[in-house]
């Protein structure tokens, strides 16, 4: 069951992740200061993703 939520979890940060880059460039002409938080906000977020695919397959095989 947790590698179910972990699944979840990883995707739904990984398109948070993909979605923060183009927020960045729509409101970047408002405002400058937008462009650099959601492209950290969006970096952040896809170094937080990137464990999830190794947790899974590790859970997968039947390693804990």
């Amino acid at each position: 069951m947790d590698h179910i939520v972990g699944g979840v979890i990883g995707i739904v940060l990984l398109l948070a992740s993909i979605a923060c880059f183009p927020i960045a460039f729509a409101l970047a002409p408002t405002n400058e200061v937008f462009l650099p938080v959601f492209f950290g906000l969006g970096i952040l977020l896809l170094s937080a993703a990137l464990p999830v695919p190794i947790f899974l397959l590790d859970r997968l095989d039947g390693r804990s």
